[in-house]
This record gives structure tokens, C-alpha cells and sequence, in this order.
């Protein structure tokens, strides 16, 4: 024998749950590990990203919660938002006069030279002879470059920011920056050789392999939610990860009336268009919307939001004989007094009963498609069947209130 499950409880089980929003109903979907290498993170306020340099792990997992814990146990999380597209380096040079067209700024140690637009180091007598201060770059990922066309003895050696590097050439890595003024050190114990040039610059969006991060779920500030104040951001032993999916989370709620609430309830063409409220930001396919008759309380319909755009106001044909179907949305064209609905007059809308019938005197068009600040409801997320996930009780043709919760991947 079939049963059928109650609408009630299929809202329930749907968007019921999301009022108790505890760790413990958090799905894990992912888990590994990161070298440094590989872990480009931003932590500053505003430009929060991260970039574990490998395609596919978390460009695939957009809306699930990020937790990044370093080698000491310490972590950071936010939610992810979107994915990156191309790696943006900021115009701004952190290091003044890097390129060694002058010595000012530069603390030049014994073993060392500046000139013709080079630092020159001749068998160092120990590290970080050469230095200078860089600026606060308050948690920010920065892009190292440096230049060394020539090594004839030893290696060289960059330390900023408690990250130390050796190379004998060219060569370029990522760091977070930390939250004060630090020194930059050039040079290693032995090393013989030149730099024509040091770069730093911050990493101001991700590549195709990194995502933004957000404080909250289906939010828009870029700023991590937690961070553990003793986070090391250049964890030379590297970091684990898990990645959660969350329960779904209210973003929106509000109250139409029934004049400026347009609902088309039937299967293939159900869609929501509420006069004054811009539904065009909850178009991804990751928003569900329930709507509520307003005085009794009850639920009318809840589905998914579409991420196809409607493609504006769309009128079928003009009917002027027989009976409507139920659910549908009307536009009038012609009405006697009363006819559709009390006070109903040319060129307002309705859901119809079922029983409302044209003729002459009284002729309607079907509305196929809202306008662009509505939405087409889909049965599933990221969904294609036009259709309403649970039709409710609640009276039509009234004013209504309304939920709209970010659902996520």
C-alpha cells in the first residue's frame, strides 16, 4: 500500500529543521590535508578568500561551512561563496625600492652592496644582512617575488614574517602577511651572489581553484566567521580542512498584500511575482520560498527558487468562453461588476477557483511568465519542472507573508 506524507510534514521536513541551526546537524562532505606550498590564504576583513591550489575541492562545495585547522590545532571558518576566476594582483608594491635602484630604506650589512640595480652579497658572514621594514599587511596574502640571476656560493634566504624561504634563482611563493610592521631579511651564511629584484604585492581575488569566503551562510561580508587569534597563517607542517554542509538558513521575510501578490499554482508554469519586493537576487537555484496566507497563518505553497530568470511578463491568448483552470493565474481584460472577485477590475490578477467562466462581457489572459523581479518555481534545488514543491491549505487571493531561506549546495 502507498502512503502518501502529509504537506505539513513535508514542510516539516523541508524547512522545519532550520530553526535549530546546532553544529550537531552539520553533514560533513570533505576532509584532507594541505601543504604550505599549496594554502594561500587572505584573512584581512573584506577580501577574504582562500586557495588550496587544487581544482575542484572547494569550487564544487559553494555554500557549505570551511573549517581550517593549522598543525597546532587552531582554526578559522567561514562559509564558502563563490568561486575564483583569475588571480588578481593589487597595483600597489609593498617593498620600496625593491629593485634596487637606490639603498634607501635598506639596511645594508656587512657582506653586502647596493648598486646599478643590484644587491650584491660576496661570502655573507651570517643571515638577514640585508633588510628593511615592510608595511602592516593585516592578515593579507601576498605574492613573493624574487630575482636572483646570479649564485655562485651558497644559497640564498628571504625571512618575512616568521616564513623562511632559500633559493639559488628566481622564484616567487605566497604568505598571509602578519598584523604589524615586519622586517624583510635577505641573505644566508656563504651566500655569494645578486638580486636585481623583490616583490610583494597582495593578492587581492583567488584563482580558478580558490573560492571567497563569507561570515555567513548565503552572506555577502567577506570576512571569515571564527578566527583563532593565534591562527598561524604560515604553518610550515600545513593544516587539515573539513568542509560541512549546514542546515539551510533564513535570508528574507516580509508581508504583500493581496493586490501586489501575483501566484501562478498550477504545474508547468508556477511562479511568484510580489509587487514591490525584488525577488531577482534569490534566482540560484539555492533559495527556497514559502508563501502564507496572512491571516490564517497557512502555507500556500513553498518551492524552489529558479535559476532561470523570468523572461518578463508573458499574457497566452485572451479567453473569452468557458471555465478557467484552478490555480492558474489571470490577468482581466473585461469584467461586469463582481464577476472574478469582489472588487476585481480590468487589469488585475487572480488565482482562479476553478469555477469562474468567460463569455462576451467577461474575458481573461492566462499569465505565462512574471516579470523579471519574480521567480520561477522549481519542484528541486537547481531544478527544471516548474512546479510548486508543496501546495498548501492557504486561502488565495489574499494578502500573504513570506520566507525565503538560502538552502546552499
Amino acid at each position: 500500500m502507498r502512503r502518501v506524507i502529509p504537506a505539513f510534514l513535508i514542510v516539516l521536513m523541508v524547512i522545519g529543521f532550520i530553526a535549530f541551526p546546532c553544529h550537531a546537524m552539520n553533514q560533513l562532505v570533505d576532509s584532507g590535508s594541505v601543504t604550505q606550498a599549496n594554502m594561500k590564504i587572505s584573512g584581512v576583513n573584506g577580501t577574504s578568500f582562500i586557495d588550496f591550489t587544487a581544482a575542484d575541492v572547494l569550487t564544487g562545495k559553494l555554500g557549505n561551512l570551511l573549517v581550517v585547522k593549522d598543525s597546532s590545532g587552531r582554526t578559522i571558518q567561514g562559509w564558502i561563496k563563490s568561486a575564483g576566476s583569475s588571480e588578481t594582483l593589487s597595483d600597489t608594491e609593498q617593498v620600496v625600492n625593491g629593485d634596487f635602484s637606490a639603498s634607501t630604506g635598506w639596511n645594508v650589512g656587512t657582506g653586502w652592496a647596493i648598486g646599478s640595480g643590484v644587491a650584491t652579497g660576496t661570502t655573507l658572514p651570517g643571515n638577514g644582512g640585508l633588510y628593511r621594514t615592510v608595511d602592516d599587511d593585516s592578515l593579507k596574502l601576498l605574492k613573493v617575488t624574487i630575482d636572483v640571476p646570479t649564485c655562485t656560493a651558497g644559497n640564498m634566504r628571504i625571512s618575512y614574517a616568521g616564513y623562511v624561504k632559500t633559493q639559488t634563482a628566481n622564484d616567487s611563493y605566497y604568505m598571509t602577511g602578519a598584523t604589524t610592521s615586519q622586517q624583510v631579511y635577505l641573505g644566508a651564511t656563504g651566500f655569494s651572489g645578486t638580486i636585481d629584484n623583490l616583490s610583494i604585492k597582495q593578492v587581492i581575488a583567488p584563482s580558478a581553484t580558490g573560492v571567497t569566503i563569507v561570515n555567513s551562510k548565503g552572506g555577502s561580508t567577506y570576512n571569515f566567521a571564527a578566527k583563532n587569534s593565534s591562527f598561524n597563517y604560515n604553518d610550515s607542517s600545513g593544516y587539515t580542512y573539513r568542509i560541512y554542509k549546514t542546515p539551510a538558513v533564513p535570508v528574507a521575510s516580509g508581508s504583500v498584500t493581496a493586490a501586489n501578490t501575483q501566484l501562478s499554482l498550477v504545474d508547468g508554469t508556477a511562479f511568484a511575482y510580489l509587487v514591490g519586493v525584488d525577488l531577482s537576487a534569490y534566482q540560484t537555484g539555492k533559495h527556497i520560498l514559502a508563501v502564507y496566507n496572512s491571516t490564517s497563518g497557512a502555507l500556500i505553497g513553498m518551492g524552489y527558487c529558479s535559476a532561470t530568470p523570468p523572461a518578463g511578463e508573458t499574457l497566452d491568448t485572451e479567453i473569452a468562453t468557458g471555465t478557467l483552470v484552478i490555480r492558474r493565474l489571470y490577468k482581466i481584460t473585461a469584467t461586469e461588476v463582481d464577476h472574478f472577485g469582489t472588487g476585481l477590475e480590468v487589469g488585475e490578477y487572480f488565482v482562479s477557483a476553478g469555477t469562474e467562466t468567460c463569455d462576451a462581457n467577461n474575458k481573461v489572459q492566462q499569465v505565462l511568465d512574471p516579470p523579471s523581479t519574480g521567480v520561477r518555481i522549481v519542484s528541486a534545488k537547481a531544478g527544471a519542472t516548474q512546479n510548486w514543491l508543496v501546495k498548501g491549505t492557504g486561502a488565495v487571493n489574499s494578502a500573504i507573508s513570506y520566507k525565503i531561506y538560502y538552502v546552499g549546495d
